[in-house]
């Protein structure tokens, strides 16, 4: 697991994306230069595509090394997203232990917020696998994960949950 985030503000250089295959959906990675701008699940039948650039390659091979290990991320520099309090909770959820859950409610205490803003924050989170907002529940259940509250996003936050839970045994 990296051991701090890397915002960076300022960055040039080649635009470069890859799609890759993962054991429970295809995720997409997007670069300019050496940062990452933004990752998400890609759900839709657009077919695999290896990265151009060595720094997404990198990447790339963390994200398969997850799947063994999910504690293995290194130093990643990705593009610093939005408010400051969008900040404040990517940097909360990072901290959430692999195996470990905390509810939106648990969250806003931490950050003098509200739950309805954490997950707002949570739902609009370019790094989904990076800044693991699967790790963030609601009270009374699982809870919704990139805006959805049922179908394949969602089951992705569950196989996500338990793939880390089996690990942690």
């Amino acid at each position: 697991m990296m051991k701090e985030i890397n915002w960076v503000d300022d960055f040039e250089g080649d635009e470069d994306f890859a799609i890759i295959d993962t054991p429970i959906a295809k995720f997409g990675i997007y670069s300019k230069g050496n940062v990452l701008i933004k990752e998400d699940w890609v759900l839709d039948g657009i077919r695999p595509r290896l990265p151009e650039t060595a720094f997404l390659a990198n990447i790339q091979q963390q994200i398969s090394r997850f799947w063994q290990a999910p504690l293995l991320f290194s130093s990643i520099a990705m593009r610093r997203p939005g408010t400051v309090h969008r900040i404040k909770v990517l940097e909360a959820l990072f901290r959430i232990p692999v195996g470990e859950t905390r509810t939106y409610a648990d969250l806003a205490a931490i950050l003098d917020s509200s739950p309805r803003a954490v997950g707002g924050a949570c739902r609009n989170n370019p790094f989904p696998l990076l800044i693991p907002c699967h790790r963030v529940v609601s009270a009374s259940g699982l809870g919704g994960y990139a805006g959805e509250t049922e179908g394949d996003l969602v089951g992705i936050k569950q196989k996500l949950l338990a793939y880390e839970a089996a690990w942690m045994q």
